[in-house]
């Protein structure tokens, strides 16, 4: 993040500026950029995009900030102090500094915000860049012209470290507000991991070690991929957390930003006593009341075909990929050929595209393939193949998933970028008779 310094300049010229100038009103409107998004499209503009996301590094927006922490910033109590174990420059700890009481100079109230605002950020660069916004936030609250010397913000703001939030344990023993807003890029999951295996996402590794060393009646707040709360692969994480929380809140916020093309949920939970037997369950997404689901009726699976390992060996199949299909059609005729040695689905099916945001007018979109012969699938589909074996239950699917309630329920399942077994399974059968099979 070596690029990243450009922009650390800018901030350093822009106090320097201030302590020198004697009409500072003047930067009002400078210090207010710097606070508000300015961080997130310098990085965009001076480092590759592919860097940043390798370390995961998207700044949260002060509205998304705001938004999130709105219980913490409505009753800021004298004794809150405050941990961002992965603070970057700083967006989350500004907003609860703005919120926190100031001194009649700017050094007294860096002093005393030193106090309450700790931070964890292995990019030392981003480290800088909090400290030198956290100072702007307090010119901006307090009177401009006692402004102190940039080599004392070390000493101000001790606390506001260039460390991994992971390797520090018992800065969570002091802190009774959590804050974060993780990476979210893929690691492999710890040793000690017990809810998952392999590749899992930086945001449940960090919320897991947050939770897990947090003291009873810490207040969290965090900004997290939409996977963590309705992807079956993280059902385990989920227990885990209920276990160890109250959920106070869980609210969908949806993109992240538009560069960041990943949406996003708000967590607000408070550590529960070792004691206390009280559990939220099935916080992450609502789970169907439905006497019948789509599941009773349909085998569910993804398509076998990845297209970029496939070896195309083996026999010869008709073959289908979510680029080739109609929308809501029905295809008898099928083209494409391809050499395959995995699983093949036989006729008649309904397939599903994967790929699906809550913004889409339609979010299951369904295509019947009937054929005579077994047919290959690319992995981005879902297979639904009735069990009944008939063409008549694969229309009767397709009124389902086009049916406004079908797509509001999914809005609420899941917003992720791409659709899953489970939430498919899920979606309710309306209109079920008791008997018959029979769609109203």
């Amino acid at each position: 993040m070596k690029q990243f310094q450009a922009y650390i300049d800018h901030l350093e010229n822009l106090l320097e500026q201030l302590k020198e100038t004697k009409h500072p009103e003047d930067f009002d409107h400078a210090i207010a950029h710097a606070l508000d998004g300015q961080p997130s499209k310098e990085l965009r503009r001076l480092v590759p995009l592919d860097n940043i996301r390798s370390t995961g590094a998207f700044f949260t927006s002060s509205t998304l900030a705001e938004h999130a922490l709105l219980p913490v910033l409505q009753n800021i109590s004298k004794d809150a102090i405050f941990l961002d174990p992965a603070s970057g420059a700083g967006d989350l700890l500004i907003a609860c500094a703005k919120h926190l009481p100031k001194d009649s100079n700017l050094t007294d109230t860096l002093h005393k915000w030193g106090k309450r605002l700790f931070g964890c950020e292995t990019q030392k660069e981003f480290v800088k860049a909090c400290k030198l916004r956290l100072m702007l936030a307090a010119i901006q609250r307090v009177a401009k012209n006692n402004i102190t010397s940039l080599s004392e913000l070390d000493r101000f703001l001790p606390g506001i470290k260039c460390q991994s939030g992971l390797d520090n344990s018992e800065i969570f023993k002091v802190v009774n507000h959590i804050v974060i807003n993780p990476p979210f890029k893929l690691v492999e999951s710890p040793q000690e991991c017990q809810w998952a295996n392999g590749s899992v996402n930086y945001a449940a590794v960090f919320m897991h070690h947050c939770i897990f060393n947090a003291e009873p009646g810490t207040h969290v707040v965090a900004i997290l991929p939409e996977v963590l709360r309705s992807g079956a692969r993280y059902s385990k994480w989920r227990k885990f957390v209920e276990s160890k929380c109250f959920i106070n809140r869980v609210e969908l916020f949806g993109q992240f930003d538009k560069w960041a093309d990943v949406d996003v949920f708000i967590l607000d939970a408070k550590i529960r006593n070792r004691r206390s037997n009280r559990i939220n369950s099935d916080w992450g997404y609502p789970q169907s009341k439905a006497k019948k689901t789509i599941k009773d009726f349909f085998k569910v699976s993804v398509g076998s075909v990845v297209p970029h390992r496939d070896e195309k060996k083996g026999n010869w199949f008709p073959y289908i990929s979510a680029r080739d299909i109609p929308a809501w059609d029905t295809v008898t005729e099928i083209n494409k050929r391809l050499r395959f040695l995995g699983t093949t689905f036989t006729p008649p099916f309904v397939v599903v595209r994967r790929t699906s945001r809550p913004s889409d007018k339609s979010r299951a979109v369904g295509t019947i393939i009937e054929n005579q012969r077994s047919i290959a699938v690319e992995n981005h589909l879902i297979v639904l193949e009735p069990r009944d074996g008939t063409v008549s239950s694969c229309k009767k699917l397709i009124k389902i998933l086009k049916k406004t309630e079908t797509n509001e329920w999914l809005n609420k399942r899941i917003c992720c970028r791409h659709l899953t077994v489970s939430a498919i399974s899920d979606i309710p059968w309306e209109g079920l008779a008791s008997e018959g099979f029979i769609l109203k």
